[in-house]
């Protein structure tokens, strides 16, 4: 799924160009630190002021996974519009997660393990701001690509992952269905597409 894709430009509610990449650099780890995260800790400042919650990936930091650029089992993803990084996420084909859903139990299938959308995509962050959010769809396009590499491994488009609290809307609706919490993983909410839904998701993400 590399190469040209839409993204939604909210200001002017037209289609905005972009690129999704897969040849992430330390470079892209490195804008993110130095252009996502002042604008995050605004917003977070205002929010807490307002004693609403904080996300729970404040802290991430993504040149701490350049370790793992050079992985055979590990895909890092990169979605770029109007000279800027809008996205990243790092999918792994060699994971000993597996599917959990009744039909699919055991399967092998793609762990999303990080996605992020720069702040400046996200509503609540903005709002805090005094601004409105950029683009849409940046999400849904790094969900596409994991996709897309699930059907490339011959996988049949299975992915899961663990979701953190305030993107769990998110996944229900490019229709993942959650089953437990995982005492394993901080008791985040484990969601995954079946095939069936993830066939559902491309069509309607055209």
């Amino acid at each position: 799924m590399k190469g040209k894709l839409n993204i939604r430009h909210l200001a002017t509610e037209s289609d905005a160009e972009a690129e999704l990449f897969d040849d992430v650099a330390q470079a892209d780890f490195i804008e993110s630190q130095s252009l996502w995260r002042p604008v995050l800790w605004a917003a977070c400042r205002i929010l807490h002021l307002k004693g609403k919650p904080l996300p729970l990936y404040k802290h991430w930091d993504w040149t701490q996974k350049a370790p793992a650029l050079g992985r055979l089992d590990v895909t890092f993803f990169g979605l770029r519009c109007r000279g800027h990084l809008q996205g990243l996420m790092k999918a792994d084909t060699g994971s000993l997660n597996r599917c959990r859903l009744d039909g699919q139990k055991g399967k092998e299938l793609v762990y999303v393990d990080y996605v992020e959308t720069a702040p400046w995509n996200i509503k609540d962050y903005m709002e805090a701001l005094g601004r409105q959010a950029l683009f849409s769809r940046v999400g849904a396009r790094l969900m596409q690509a994991a996709v897309t590499l699930s059907l490339e491994n011959e996988l049949k488009g299975r992915v899961g992952l663990h979701s953190l609290p305030d993107a769990e809307d998110f996944y229900r609706g490019i229709g993942m269905t959650p089953t437990e919490r995982d005492p394993n993983k901080e008791n985040l909410l484990w969601f995954e597409f079946t095939p069936e839904a993830a066939e559902d998701f491309m069509r309607k993400y055209q």
